[in-house]
């Protein structure tokens, strides 16, 4: 299988080689916390949407481990993931691993939290999220050989994907957990 495709399957990482670019940083989340301009309900927000994020990193550092490894067994994935994620990740390891395949390196992204529908009328929290998933530095190798299978003639290293997560509380690895991963054609 190639790199794009477990791409498209949703296979990444939000980790970069240096520092993950989907959490805020330390300066710009602690400015809005404590800003006299901020309204207690933007700082609210502002974490939930960390929460989130921490989630969403938690759930791509395990597919790497997942396509590291040529397994999910191993990883935290069911507690960051489940229904369609969950299925899609296990999915795509499997037929990697099938092929003779294992991924090296790390994928980057840029995520950040589009909405977020407060829990209401029996149902759960849920919000959605928009990454600029960057695979140029995830590489599918060739077991045997060592090769690294180069990226299928029009496929993007950089492109859009959207995710939905619902806040499953103390149940999730995070609280959140992935639902859909929804990789588009689209290039950011």
């Amino acid at each position: 299988m190639s790199l794009s495709a477990a791409a498209c399957q949703g296979s990444g990482s939000s980790s970069s080689d240096d520092k993950p670019s989907s959490s805020p940083s330390p300066s710009s989340a602690s400015t809005a916390a404590s800003s006299p301009a901020a309204s207690p309900s933007t700082g609210e927000k502002d974490q939930v949407k960390q929460k989130i994020l921490k989630a969403y990193e938690g759930y791509w550092t395990e597919q790497v481990k997942a396509y590291s490894e040529g397994t999910t067994k191993g990883t935290k994935l069911e507690g960051y993931a489940s229904g369609a994620a969950l299925v899609q990740a296990q999915e795509g390891v499997a037929q990697v691993t099938k092929d003779g395949y294992r991924y090296r390196g790390k994928p980057r992204h840029d995520a950040s939290v589009t909405e977020v529908t407060p829990a209401r009328n029996g149902r759960l929290a849920m919000a959605t999220i928009r990454d600029c998933l960057d695979i140029s530095r995830w590489h599918s190798v060739n077991r045997k050989t060592g090769k690294v299978s180069p990226l299928p003639k029009g496929q993007p290293e950089q492109f859009i994907v959207t995710v939905t997560v619902e806040d499953w509380g103390e149940k999730g690895e995070a609280g959140w957990v992935v639902l859909k991963d929804e990789p588009s054609a689209r290039e950011c």
